[in-house]
């Protein structure tokens, strides 16, 4: 189409291969290889922020073969995704040589890195070589303006401790003693002593759930003066969260209460849950710890059960947010929104909140609205959705698009095609413009009727107010006249399709295509090719 492609849309093109974890490999590496042809034909270099993205893919032999290739724009960041693929591959030897054949500064994170491949790989003498060989590192840097020299040197950090006691604690060694030779190692000059290394190692040793140093590391904060405040407690939520345990999360939390921040580790371990795609886990949390509960966190745990279709769950914890008066206080239009979508096709329990707004002087907008009459959709109540866009004309709240193609979806499902069209007809009076979607349901809704004229005399309207059918538009006319027998009309209408419409999408085009090829027999003649 004449577009131009830059090194940019390549780079998100890697990252997306990197992204596709659940695609199988074979298939990744040919997409790779595929992008790589196209830029040497589009001549356009990689660069280091591409190939970071590659380095990040499963794509070990290809990406470890682009790197050797392309050291002159390698960076620390594509030497640090390079050791991170070594440390995922368990190729220890190979990390420890890229480490010190570097053709750029290695930072903290290059050590970490090639110490805990070591340490994976069961080579302990190994990690301690490349700790003696972060500990003596020592580099001349030129600044920006090329004016003045500076010399970097590399200390172990919280992350490193944290690699070293997780690394000995798998060796046999117990708590206590992994934590002291842990620390002996990094030497004193590691400063282990500050909030943000200790939460570091904290996180790390975590992560590899080796919970029996956490009370070694806390004391460690105690011993340097340091309170646990957020910052702590948010790694060891998380890391609870991690580990699925409902008691020792509750637990946490009851620590957390006795150091005044039983709410905010709460709501990390709600929030985590939900995000991290646990929404069981998340509203057990919430209903056991209902005294902590707010708005905020209430509302992630709906949006993560309505996510995998749990209404129940949803509808609970509403009913928490509603139960509590601090929540109470705090609620608004977009928590019952969520808690009416997840409604399913239950319209007494969406208009059942409905009325619960109004009670709490909640002013319903259209947005709400129209998650009401989608739930109307669902239950095929056209009465309530006409109802309803009626009601928000009462009420001075601004129709939308969505509500009214929600409400005419309803007419159509119900078999209302005379209702539908007076509804497309009503929303000019209202001062919105039908889209492609309102046409498309109130197209759907005069062949449910068999009304196949009006139909038709709909795809006209929007040629004429120039509203673009897209496939779905196209694919249900296509649909429903073959299924008619009215094949002369479903040829024009496929072949209108074909000449208007650059970008078919694979699953919808087969559909319509089967569909088409049936008028096309019909009449003797030869299917085009999309």
């Amino acid at each position: 189409h004449g577009l131009t492609v830059d090194r940019s849309i390549y780079t998100q093109a890697f990252r997306a291969i990197s992204e596709a974890q659940k695609d199988p490999r074979p298939r990744r590496l040919n997409a790779a290889k595929l992008l790589l042809d196209m830029m040497e034909t589009d001549g356009i270099p990689l660069d280091s922020k591409a190939l970071v993205e590659l380095l990040k893919s499963p794509l070990f032999d290809l990406t470890m073969g682009l790197y050797k290739a392309n050291l002159p724009i390698v960076n620390v960041d594509c030497l640090n995704a390079a050791l991170s693929a070594c440390l995922a591959e368990a190729k220890e030897k190979l990390a420890r040589q890229l480490l010190s054949d570097s053709p750029v500064c290695p930072n903290v994170e290059s050590f970490n890195l090639t110490i805990k491949a070591c340490i994976h790989a069961g080579s302990e003498s190994g990690a301690l070589e490349v700790l003696e060989d972060m500990k003596n590192f020592s580099a001349v840097a030129v600044s920006e303006d090329m004016k003045n020299l500076r010399t970097i040197r590399l200390r172990p950090n919280g992350e490193t401790f944290g690699i070293l006691m997780s690394g000995f604690i798998v060796r046999g060694n117990d708590a206590k003693l992994a934590f002291g030779r842990a620390l002996e190692l990094c030497g004193d000059e590691a400063a282990i002593v500050t909030r943000r290394e200790l939460d570091e190692s904290l996180r790390v040793v975590l992560n590899d759930n080796h919970w029996v140093l956490a009370p070694q590391l806390i004391a460690r904060m105690r011993d340097a003066k340091i309170d646990l405040d957020v910052s702590t407690w948010r790694v060891l939520m998380q890391a609870a969260v991690r580990s699925g345990e409902e008691e020792r999360i509750n637990g946490l939390i009851l620590q957390a209460e006795a150091n005044g921040l039983g709410k905010e580790a709460f709501e990390e371990a709600v929030r985590f849950a939900a995000n991290k795609g646990l929404p069981k886990l998340a509203f057990k949390l919430l209903s056991n710890n209902a005294s902590f509960a707010s708005a905020g966190a209430i509302e992630c745990v709906m949006l993560s059960c309505r996510e995998v279709g749990l209404r129940g769950l949803v509808h609970q914890s509403m009913r928490i947010a509603l139960q509590k008066p601090t929540v109470r206080r705090d609620l608004s239009p977009r928590l019952f929104t969520i808690a009416i979508s997840g409604a399913g096709a239950k319209v007494p329990r969406a208009l059942g909140y409905l009325e619960k707004m109004k009670r709490h002087g909640i002013r319903p907008n259209s947005i709400t609205y129209s998650a009401v009459i989608g739930v109307c959709k669902r239950a095929k109540r056209w009465e309530d959705a006409k109802r309803l866009i009626g009601e928000m004309r009462e009420c001075a709240v601004p129709a939308s698009a969505s509500a009214y193609s929600n409400a005419i979806h309803a007419c159509g499902r119900a078999g209302r095609w005379k209702e539908a069209l007076a509804l497309l007809g009503s929303m000019d009076s209202d001062g919105i413009l039908p889209n492609v979607v309102c046409f498309t349901a109130t197209i759907g809704a005069c062949f449910q009727g068999m009304e196949i004229r009006e139909a038709l005399s709909l795809l006209d309207q929007m040629r004429a107010r120039r509203v673009e059918p897209n496939v779905v538009t196209y694919g249900l006319i296509v649909r429903r006249l073959t299924y008619l027998g009215e094949h002369k009309a479903s040829i024009a209408v496929y072949e209108e399709m074909l000449s208007r419409l650059h970008f078919l999408p694979e699953s919808a085009i087969r559909d319509i295509e089967m569909a088409a090829a049936h008028s096309y027999e019909a009449h003797d003649k030869v299917l085009p090719v999309s």
